[in-house]
């Protein structure tokens, strides 16, 4: 016993821990997402005993070590290229978006034609947003550009959901678009979770474009 989950990246620092082999029953798929997230400040390699022959999590090699398998655990989203990667998109097309549009917000923020809303982000935090009040939902929906441009929303992500609602425990930035948004009714929270996890797995640029393509189609 070396100490508790909740000061594991203080236990890799004192103890020089290069590598991490964690029992798939002893974490849920969430919890196994989380626990590597705040990890991804360091270089520690991940490795998943599956249960059984069920190899689900993630993408990575197998080995097996006196007949334990052991899976590489990988998860694109949390890399810190790919981070950077999605971070740089977003800046990229928001700004674009908001020069070739800068009229309509010019107009609608001179008349103060506008209203706030607080929406539930990531680790249980709040982030106030506005939309511009318009039959138009693309149009409702231009302010959020800006949301993206500072970081707190991301073009592909969760579902942005009002405070009025329980905390979803959302482990994915809210977005204009995502999985989950693809659906023509409501997530409930548990099959948010199946949405990103997915997503977590399976990120890549290309995913994200493919997501923003098929919503762009779906409007």
């Amino acid at each position: 016993f070396m100490g508790r989950m909740n000061y594991l990246n203080d236990l890799i620092k004192n103890h020089n821990i290069n590598e991490i082999i964690i029992p798939e029953q002893l974490l849920k798929i969430r919890e196994l997402i989380h626990l590597l997230n705040g990890l991804s400040d360091t270089y520690v390699n991940c490795k998943l005993v599956p249960k059984g022959e069920e190899m689900l999590i993630g993408k990575g090699n197998i080995e097996n070590i006196s007949g334990v398998p052991l899976l590489d655990i990988e998860l694109p989203l949390f890399d810190k290229i790919q981070q950077l990667t999605k971070r740089c998109f977003d800046i990229f097309l928001s700004s674009l978006i908001i020069i070739v549009t800068m009229p309509i917000h010019l107009f609608y923020l001179i008349l103060k034609k506008y209203i706030k809303e607080q929406i539930w982000s990531i680790n249980g935090s709040c982030v106030e947003i506005i939309r511009y009040q318009s039959i138009s939902p693309f149009i409702q929906g231009l302010p959020l550009l800006f949301m993206i441009l500072n970081g707190n929303l991301s073009f592909v992500g969760s579902q942005i959901i009002n405070i009025r609602n329980n905390d979803p425990h959302l482990m994915l930035k809210p977005g204009l678009t995502g999985l989950s948004h693809l659906k023509s009714v409501d997530i409930k929270e548990k099959y948010l979770c199946v949405f990103e996890n997915y997503y977590a797995m399976n990120y890549s640029l290309v995913f994200d474009i493919e997501i923003l393509i098929k919503a762009i189609f779906k409007i």
